[in-house]
């Protein structure tokens, strides 16, 4: 049977499981399947089915890196992008949303761009001294309207957490301090999950790692949930990614032995959810080659992600021991390293899951 005579809400399943990279170019073959691509619950669809893949940074080079889990191999090809401040400055710090990534672009304010439609725009700060924290939405909200946070630092304990707006321009200050003692926070490693950006902390006081969450709805920071693990070693390190794209994974590295231990969320994480939140362990990974991270250049947090399709797979992003861009990839009782050769000592990456998301 041709694909025009299949119902049309088979034919959006099909079409939500395609490839992204082999979807983007059906938008041609006719007026409703252009159509379908601008649709909301399309998106979110295709979203769901997509899988993470890594963005690279380099000498004013940008790759996609697909990584095979069925033969533990990685497809990698360059893009173009239409803003060029995000080739010209490789971003500092980048946070992702719903396809989109959201890139610190240092005195060039910030660059929100999706990779797959190959499209962006530039917002300005209104202060040098901005640092892009996180992007999220109002999830009481019916229609999704996108703003990003951040803070400006004006001297070691003045920062002012400032919201912008992405349908209005428009940016407004609010009364929340970023680092509240005896809390110690990060400056990477933000995730958005639910409308709402998540991001590891340390308790000086009560030696407890945590997650730190600031709610786009109520425009506040408040504290998550307590991570489940504590600190052994100066040099043990905490990462957070989304799985299964409504829940956390955790990587935790020990800093004597290097190895990791993945930790996930059993549901869905939504707002309320404060006091329900239940962790368990995901797998451990062991290989030979992997370095620490804590050691990563310029402090830069490792990209990872993993999967629970192919028995429990773990997919790694970061520099070795002789800063060469490498991927690590586990499945089962096999793992395998992948260098990078194209890419210079100091590249940046993050994850990414590519969507049909448009530009806010």
């Amino acid at each position: 049977m041709a694909l025009g005579n299949l119902p049309w809400e088979l034919v959006e399943e099909i079409l939500s499981r395609v490839p992204p990279k082999s979807l983007v170019r059906f938008r041609v073959v006719c007026k409703q399947w252009n159509d379908l691509f601008h649709d909301k619950s399309f998106i979110k669809t295709q979203l769901d089915h997509a899988c993470p893949q890594f963005v690279l940074f380099d000498q004013n080079k940008i790759f996609l890196i697909d990584a095979n889990l069925d033969d533990l191999a990685i497809q990698m090809h360059q893009i173009s992008v239409d803003i060029p401040c995000v080739l010209a400055m490789s971003p500092f710090s980048t946070t992702y949303c719903d396809g989109l990534l959201i890139c610190d672009l240092h005195c060039n304010g910030t660059a929100v761009w999706n990779p797959l439609l190959r499209r962006g725009r530039q917002i300005m700060t209104k202060n040098i001294r901005f640092k892009l924290c996180g992007i999220g939405y109002d999830s009481n909200r019916s229609e999704i309207s996108y703003k990003l946070f951040g803070y400006h630092y004006y001297y070691e304990h003045d920062c002012k957490l400032e919201i912008y707006e992405c349908a209005s321009n428009t940016w407004k200050y609010i009364n929340a301090p970023y680092e509240e003692w005896p809390i110690k926070e990060p400056l990477d490693n933000h995730i958005s999950l639910g409308g709402n950006s998540y991001w590891t902390a340390y308790n000086i006081e009560t030696s407890e790692y945590l997650i730190r969450k600031f709610d786009f709805s109520k425009e506040i920071l408040k504290n998550f949930c307590i991570l489940p693990c504590k600190k052994n070693h100066e040099g043990d390190t905490h990462y957070l990614s989304v799985f299964r794209g409504n829940r956390f994974s955790m990587l935790e590295q020990c800093y004597g032995t290097k190895e990791i231990e993945i930790w996930v969320t059993t549901k869905k994480i939504q707002n309320g959810d404060e006091e329900n939140v239940v962790w368990v362990r995901f797998m451990n990974v062991s290989i030979p080659e992997i370095p620490r991270l804590f050691h990563q250049s310029f402090g830069r947090c490792p990209s990872y992600f993993v999967d629970y399709m192919y028995g429990k797979s773990f997919v790694l992003c970061c520099t070795d021991e002789n800063r060469q861009g490498s991927i690590y990839i586990l499945r089962g009782g096999f793992s395998r390293k992948i260098k990078i050769d194209s890419m210079g000592v100091d590249f940046n990456h993050f994850i990414y899951v590519p969507s049909f998301t448009p530009i806010p």
